[in-house]
């Protein structure tokens, strides 16, 4: 009588296989071209080689680039900054809206 691991041996083989043709066909390519494959089909941004951490403004936009030389927007969907984008020290960032100065308020009132 064959036991639980006989009746599997079969399917066990074929498993091995698959494993070691995978891993001959796409281990000497790597994971880089594979995984730059599918961010461009899944619509990264294209590769610009900008240096990794390195912030930067793109119109309105602030930008930081990643490992691999692609410059992500820092702000959601790309949305340009309202009020303009500036390199800082410590990166890149939107600008903040203008202060109100109450004294040249035309509708002040005064005592």
């Amino acid at each position: 009588m064959l036991t639980a691991i006989h009746r599997r041996a079969p399917l066990i083989a074929i498993a091995l296989a698959f494993t070691f043709i995978v891993a001959v066909t796409v281990g000497p390519i790597g994971c880089g071209p594979v995984r730059a494959a599918v961010l461009t089909a899944a619509g990264a941004p294209a590769v610009t080689g900008c240096d990794a951490g390195v912030t930067a403004c793109q119109g309105a936009v602030p930008v930081a680039c990643s490992w691999d030389g692609r410059a992500w927007s820092a702000t959601p969907t790309s949305a340009p900054c309202p009020w303009g984008c500036t390199v800082e020290p410590d990166g890149a960032r939107c600008n903040a809206p203008p202060t109100r100065d109450a004294s040249t308020d035309a509708g002040e009132v005064t005592p």
